[in-house]
């Protein structure tokens, strides 16, 4: 009989229930890859914001930031009183990217897992002594709203690629399409790489991008390298790329006059053939750290193109420099402006309107010397620091995670 009072008192003790249910773990888009950057811990009881601290809690491998309460698993949804702590760790900790990031290998996932311990009692009403819990789901904010596909042109040609469809998608609306090509760096067999190394494609399907303009986001990603600095115009990719946008139209209600296309290095130097070969087929395209052979280019003179590259960059400014005369004279209206790297996010949003209202179908801004972040904080060195370093701030939202 005491025995089955004692179980009966423990089971029905808040000592016995108190504590960790779940931890997610939380990646976010940002320059520098999608991070896991925040690890959300669901309690069994309700807690108080006086009753925790940042150093009640431990991360393996990560740096903590900050510790709060929320209401629900939303990162954004702080509250003074919750269920859910969350745990925003540093997003440069080398264990927060989702791809792996080894010499001479081509990039796939990782396989770090995400273990959080409460190191400290809380203490309120009821003690929730301490415990470690490893994460069990993950979420990855707007790279998870991507679907994973496969196209084969006519000629045999295969593209693997990532959708975002507009989420109250109407197919009596017409949508525009902005398509990202990735850079060499991210060559791999694995479909979500040009998701997760950057924000390239992610930064078009933000809630508050798709607030501001509603667009499907096309994100191919390819296995073989797509161009390389011969300027060898890639055909075959090329040809499968238009036959997969004019396959989405057939499913989609997509505008075919409003195709968009960005790409960092050497996807943007696939965009400047696509516009060589098909100066008709975008609407417009925006090229970082990237650049093409000055004898090719005439044929897009006409396009409508924005161009974001550093002045430090060994192959992108100069380049530029010998294709500027050749668009000039087949017609090109050329405008340029240079902008501080390290600016903020509404500064350089107004020097891009600045830099539009100068007219012109093609505008160049130039990254100052020394002024990207990546440059100034060290993180990166030589060549790397310029051209590497433009993509960090390329896609910038006002996302405040």
């Amino acid at each position: 009989m005491k025995k089955l009072l004692l179980t009966s008192s423990l089971l029905f003790s808040p000592l016995a229930f108190a504590g960790m249910e779940e931890v997610t773990s939380v990646s976010i888009p940002l320059g520098i890859g999608q991070k896991v950057t925040y690890a959300v811990v669901k309690y069994s009881e309700t807690l108080d914001a006086d009753q925790i601290k940042k150093s009640d809690f431990a991360v393996k491998d990560r740096n903590i930031v900050e510790v709060y309460l929320a209401t629900d698993n939303d990162i954004h949804s702080h509250s003074t009183k919750g269920q859910y702590v969350v745990i925003k760790m540093d997003p440069q900790d080398p264990t927060a990217s989702l791809l792996t990031d080894v010499k001479g290998q081509t990039p796939q996932p990782t396989s770090y897992t995400l273990e959080v311990s409460q190191v400290n009692p809380l203490t309120d009403v009821k003690s929730i002594a301490p415990e470690t819990k490893v994460a069990q789901q993950s979420v990855n904010l707007v790279a998870d709203d991507f679907t994973q596909l496969s196209f084969t042109d006519k000629d045999g040609t295969t593209i693997n690629y990532n959708l975002y469809v507009p989420k109250d998608y109407k197919p009596q609306t017409e949508y525009p399409l902005v398509m990202f090509i990735h850079d060499a760096g991210v060559t791999s067999d694995y479909i979500k790489a040009t998701l997760y190394q950057g924000n390239g494609a992610t930064a078009w399907a933000t809630p508050e991008s798709q607030a501001r303009h509603q667009a499907f986001v096309l994100a191919p990603q390819f296995a073989d390298k797509i161009v390389t600095d011969k300027y060898e115009i890639p055909t075959k990719n090329i040809n499968a790329l238009i036959a997969l946008i004019n396959s989405l139209s057939e499913k989609y209600s997509i505008d075919m006059d409003r195709i968009y296309a960005t790409g960092q290095s050497g996807g943007g130097m696939l965009e400047y053939a696509l516009n060589i070969t098909h100066p008709d087929f975008l609407a417009a395209s925006y090229h970082v750290a990237s650049q093409w052979d000055a004898t090719q280019v005439a044929p897009m003179a006409h396009n409508k193109m924005f161009v974001f590259i550093s002045k430090d960059d060994p192959k992108a400014y100069p380049t530029w420099q010998q294709m500027i005369p050749v668009l000039e004279k087949e017609g090109a209206d050329i405008q340029t402006l240079e902008v501080k790297g390290n600016d903020s996010l509404n500064n350089l949003n107004s020097d891009v309107e600045k830099l539009l209202e100068k007219g012109g179908n093609i505008h160049l801004m130039y990254v100052a010397s020394g002024t990207l972040p990546s440059q100034i904080a060290g993180t990166k060195s030589g060549p790397a620091a310029a051209h590497m370093g433009t993509w960090e701030i390329s896609y910038r939202d006002s996302l405040n995670f």
